[in-house]
């Protein structure tokens, strides 16, 4: 049940039309209902006569033309509160909890609902609250969120996104993360997945260390809180600390506080790739993550901070000890770098 020829829902996509057609019930809004249904398959044109009747919709189409491919999705930018509200609003209106229309304004009785559900804190913050609920319900559909915790970091944000598509589409896009490339020469770290890097680092989450940050590090989803140690391998350790080193007498703690290079995103944290089922490398200890919310996972070198000019030298000194950007090498996640060849 999704796209309709007929008034027979059959051969259709349900998850898609469902969700449409709670938004009709709820909206009443026949005009954005059929830019909703034109934007799935644009050959059901305006030009077409339609007919809604009793929950069935019929559809005339004056000229049958051919199917055009659906359009990727457009980016939903969940920094906006108002954005992560109206998905919250949409999830409880799946659980029966939501009656209104999603206006992205959350108000103190959804709070009260969120608080309900298992996990949720009642010493949390509202925002906590609103944002653990996002990694209750990711968890739900098996989607990685890390820590149940109200934290807004990349993993969360990614979780968001998923949940996005299966609320609109009834399922995950498929990821274009790109594959491993040609094999070139080692530089001085073994290539991610090899036979070489499992017998060099050895089994995940094992071997592990901490190292002091030689200058103020912040959690980047909560940047009240300063990270004492960072948890990292104990084969990555001297070289991390002498980057870092490098990084502090370079740029001095003024600069690195304006270029937001102490706003850290993790090192440790036993978890498969954003968008893939192998095992990230931070599930080593051996990849740090850097002002994650200004390069994000999907953006390039046309939006990413960490890809203009002013940052060459921050990527130098990385590359200068065999790390790998792979905003650098593959022109997404910028705000990673990792102490293994991607080829």
């Amino acid at each position: 049940m999704s796209i309709f020829w007929t008034d027979k829902r059959t051969d259709l996509s349900g998850s898609r039309w469902e969700v449409w057609e709670r938004y009709y019930q709820d909206t009443m809004d026949w005009p954005a209902f059929k830019s909703k249904v034109i934007e799935f398959n644009p050959s059901l044109n305006n030009d077409s006569r339609w007919l809604f009747v009793k929950g069935w919709i019929y559809y005339m189409p004056i000229k049958q033309q051919p199917t055009t491919p659906e359009p990727p999705s457009p980016e939903i930018d969940f920094d906006d509160v108002k954005v992560r509200s109206r998905l919250i609003q949409q999830l409880l209106k799946m659980d029966e909890k939501y009656t209104g229309v999603p206006d992205g304004i959350l108000k103190e009785s959804s709070l009260i609902v969120i608080s309900q559900y298992e996990g949720i804190k009642t010493n949390w913050t509202s925002e906590q609250k609103a944002i653990g609920f996002i990694q209750l319900k990711a968890k739900e559909q098996h989607i990685e969120t890390g820590e149940l915790d109200g934290y807004w970091g990349p993993q969360t944000e990614y979780a968001a996104e998923l949940l996005y598509q299966i609320l609109t589409k009834g399922k995950t896009e498929e990821h274009w993360r790109p594959e491993e490339i040609n094999e070139q020469p080692s530089i001085s770290w073994p290539k991610q997945y090899s036979e070489a890097f499992y017998s060099f680092f050895g089994e995940k989450g094992k071997n592990l260390s901490y190292l002091t940050p030689p200058y103020p590090h912040f959690l980047s989803w909560n940047t009240a809180q300063q990270a004492k140690k960072i948890q990292c391998h104990k084969k990555v350790k001297e070289s991390l600390e002498k980057i870092l080193v490098t990084v502090r007498e370079h740029y001095g703690l003024e600069e690195i506080k304006k270029m937001r290079l102490d706003r850290w995103g993790g090192c440790f944290n036993d978890r498969s790739i954003r968008g893939g089922s192998k095992p990230s490398m931070h599930s080593w200890g051996i990849a740090m993550d850097y002002d994650p919310s200004n390069n994000k996972l999907r953006w390039g070198r046309d939006r990413a901070q960490f890809a203009k000019p002013e940052y060459n030298k921050w990527w130098q000194i990385w590359e200068q000890e065999g790390w790998v950007s792979l905003g650098r090498q593959r022109n997404f996640d910028w705000m990673h770098v990792q102490a293994a060849r991607i080829y």
